[in-house]
């Protein structure tokens, strides 16, 4: 990696950061620099690394450089304080780098917009970084002023303690522990074959020999280092979808194939379980959003894979279009606060506040009773959360059925399992009618 090409990357990484925290999804930052072209050659990897490895470890990084300040950081202006951050993680994380070289970088970046005494500050924590990330990388820095379980387990590993108080309501300490680590580390590639493509078990069959796969089933895997070019490839001929192999499997589990026809995608979004429908052989669907945009690269989606054709519309499933014909069977695959994703989605982590979470359970109510209203004799509807707060999962889903007890039956019902070596958490639920 060349030091002339290293600065355009860190530049990059430091405006998809404060695109992000400016409401931006980390990957629509990172994607609207890269289309750019701004970005070329090896400082493209290096950005995303750069930008998903800040968010990721963000609160460790805070909680370092807060350690070796002599002033509190709120006091610090806040783009010096998240460039002091990347420069401990580049130091702390990043092998190719020099040392010497990381800090000139991020210390020239300071100077030219802060004054001499930012600069030299600045200096002296990176240089202490350098000197001392062998003892940072110990569990033992984190507690030596021996704070609370919650406050360690937020400071380890990078979570905000409201997040990390839910873990540790729902799961024991080990399991609490085994999914925050999770959460710091980029989950496998997940690859979804499509059965009605010529020449997908080949390609299955080639890929899945390729080490290491961490997960495989029938129709999917999940990889750490796949061949990117042969994978864009497929994409285009329609061989395969990326998508998480945790929320493949939590749509599978529920058994698509025997779903009564027709079916209802409520909540389709950019389409990835509407297509994982109709290759299960769920022909006879329906799919909407409430957002026309997705709903068009839902679309897209299907005529990628080269899968029959459905009716999709713009609908608002809270208040559920109804026709002469019912569904028989309701997808309802609901906005929530994706903590179950923090692995693919870390900016999450620095986004999502306590108070979103009551906001977001009355949405659900509000989904799950619209759409159990219209739901015929005999009908199923399959609710799917990527969260483990239980207030969107099972309470929620054990409510509405208490107070609404002519809606439907529980019929089956799966929690997020912490020791998944997916390293994301999905939640599902059959009622049926």
């Amino acid at each position: 990696m060349s030091g002339k090409k290293v600065p355009s990357a860190r530049t990059a990484a430091l405006t998809v950061i404060e695109q992000t925290l400016h409401g931006l999804e980390l990957q629509a930052a990172l994607n609207r620099i890269l289309i750019s072209k701004s970005v070329t050659g090896p400082d493209r990897q290096l950005t995303a690394q750069l930008a998903y490895g800040y968010f990721r470890h963000q609160l460790r990084l805070e909680f370092i450089v807060s350690s070796f300040l002599s002033r509190n950081k709120s006091s610090l202006p806040g783009h010096v304080l998240r460039v002091l951050c990347l420069g401990t993680y580049e130091i702390c994380y990043l092998t190719r780098i020099p040392d010497f070289a990381t800090v000139h970088w991020y210390v020239q970046h300071i100077k030219k917009s802060s004054s001499s005494g930012l600069t030299k500050m600045a200096n002296a924590i990176l240089r202490r970084v350098c000197r001392e990330k062998e003892s940072l990388l110990n569990r033992d820095f984190y507690a030596l002023d021996q704070p609370s379980q919650t406050r360690f387990l937020s400071r380890y590993y990078a979570c905000p303690e409201w997040i990390v108080d839910l873990c540790l309501h729902s799961f024991s300490i080990l399991q609490t522990e085994t999914l925050l680590e999770h959460s710091m580390h980029p989950p496998p590639v997940g690859l979804r074959f499509n059965p009605w493509a010529s020449g997908w078990s080949r390609l299955y069959a080639a890929l899945s020999g390729l080490a290491p796969v961490v997960v495989q089933n029938l129709n999917g895997l999940a990889l750490t280092s796949p061949p990117d070019n042969e994978i864009r490839k497929a994409e285009q001929n329609g061989l395969l979808t990326r998508q998480s192999l945790a929320a493949q499997e939590a749509l599978d589990r529920e058994d698509p194939a025997d779903w009564p026809q027709p079916a209802w995608d409520a909540c389709a979004g950019r389409g990835l379980k509407t297509g994982q429908l109709l290759e299960r052989g769920c022909h006879r669907l329906w799919a909407s959003d409430i957002h026309t945009r997705k709903v068009l690269t839902c679309r897209q989606e299907i005529d990628r894979l080269r899968l029959p054709g459905i009716p999709l519309f713009t609908a608002d499933a809270t208040a559920p279009p109804l026709g002469r014909i019912r569904p028989q069977s309701i997808l309802l695959d609901v906005p929530c606060s994706g903590l179950g994703v923090l692995s693919r989605r870390p900016d999450i982590k620095a986004k999502r506040r306590p108070e979103d979470l009551p906001v977001l359970a009355g949405l659900q109510r509000s989904l799950l009773k619209s759409c159990l209203t219209i739901l015929p004799p005999g009908g199923r509807l399959v609710y799917i959360s990527c969260t483990f707060n239980p207030d969107e999962n099972e309470h929620l889903i054990r409510y509405i059925l208490h107070k609404n007890p002519g809606l439907g039956r529980l019929h089956s019902m799966h929690l997020p399992d912490p020791a998944s070596l997916l390293g994301e958490y999905f939640f599902t639920a059959c009622i049926q009618n």
